[in-house]
């Protein structure tokens, strides 16, 4: 029984990193288009833009739909295994040499009545598992990256190094008196000259 479930459980981790990353490629599309609308809509290329769009979203539907596969495969090996417990476990008492008594049958069921909501759970939780683990990765690997802030920072002082900006402290401002009217302070009225 491990090595299938060994392997269903790979397999699905398999998918569910499949299933983000096609996830992350169409939603990166449709973000792209959404902040270059209006030059999708001057260059009239909205048909372009939906097949681009929906060959994203059929690629991740595929994985999806191949992840659910495997999800409900593994349901079913768990849902079977309860069934299957007490024809294996009765077998094996039998031919063990042990003679099955009626009080000895329903003890046993009911202990295997007792695993059997456990079992079913099982699936659900690993699948669960599967994801978070899938999630804390992408997110190990996002803490875990290079800084951007950093590298953007570098790049803006590199292309103003040869750049020399007037200060606030070098700049000669003239200081207005109070008796002055506002054209002549430089205020808001100063572009409109005196008023009559």
């Amino acid at each position: 029984m491990y090595p299938l479930n060994d392997w269903l459980v790979k397999r699905i981790m398999k998918l569910a990193r499949e299933v983000n990353s096609s996830r992350d490629a169409r939603v990166k599309i449709a973000t792209e288009v959404i902040h270059a609308v209006r030059l999708v809509k001057m260059l009239a290329w909205e048909e372009q833009v939906i097949e681009l769009v929906g060959e994203k979203r059929t690629k991740e539907m595929d994985v999806i739909a191949r992840f659910k596969s495997f999800a409900v495969l593994n349901g079913m090996v768990w849902q079977g295994v309860p069934l299957l417990l007490p024809l294996v476990t009765f077998t094996s008492f039998i031919l063990l040499g042990g003679e099955l008594e009626p009080g000895l049958v329903f003890s046993s069921l009911a202990l295997l009545d007792m695993v059997r909501i456990p079992m079913n759970l099982f699936p659900q939780a690993l699948q669960v598992l599967v994801q978070i683990k899938v999630g804390m990765d992408r997110i190990e690997n996002l803490l875990g990256a290079e800084e951007v802030q950093q590298l953007a920072l570098t790049d803006i002082e590199a292309s103003h190094a040869g750049d020399e900006q007037p200060r606030c402290d070098d700049a000669e401002l003239p200081t207005p008196s109070a008796g002055q009217p506002a054209y002549a302070r430089g205020g808001a009225d100063s572009r409109d000259g005196p008023s009559a």
